[in-house]
């Protein structure tokens, strides 16, 4: 008779464990990879949502900054200040003035074009991008656009104008 020695079981056993072995660190690796791919998708898509949101900002007050027609203010007064919600810039057709206004309202990013003279609200423009907040200045020919995200991340965008707006 031959009896079973703990030898043979061992031997039959040790692929087994090795395979567990391995399939347990696939596994490992595998949710590993999938939390930094998320957390690295997750911070690459906020990247470019901010990127997008001051290079919006930025190229409309570059693009606008002509000598006497951009000011800073607030929406309803449209009157030129240091500071305010609204950035303003204006141009002339066929001797009516139109006004582009840059503001933000309702946790968004509008842009609203009309006659200088309309009575128009905040809901009238277009909404360009999903922002909380957003305050402008314009001291000294620098520009600058207080950018508050959905995440309550913050952003200072700083232009240093060639030319003063409207005082």
């Amino acid at each position: 008779m031959r009896e079973s020695t703990p030898k043979l079981k061992i031997a039959r056993m040790f692929p087994t464990l090795c395979f567990a072995m391995l399939a347990a660190c696939i596994v490992i690796v595998l949710i590993t990879g999938v939390r930094l791919y998320n957390r690295s998708n997750t911070r690459d898509t906020d990247d470019y949502y901010h990127r997008t949101v001051t290079s919006y900002v930025i190229t409309r007050v570059s693009q606008s900054a002509v000598a006497g027609s951009f000011f800073v203010g607030d929406f309803d007064e449209a009157t030129p200040k240091e500071t305010g919600d609204t950035f303003f810039f204006t141009e002339t057709f066929d001797g009516v003035t139109y006004v582009t206004r840059l503001y933000c309202h309702d946790g968004a990013l509008y842009e609203l074009f009309s006659p200088m003279s309309a009575k128009l609200d905040r809901t009238a423009g277009e909404k360009v991008l999903s922002v909380k907040n957003m305050s402008f200045t314009v001291k000294d020919g620098l520009f600058t656009a207080d950018i508050v995200f959905d995440g309550g991340e913050t952003e200072k965008v700083r232009i240093n104008l060639r030319t003063e707006g409207r005082k």
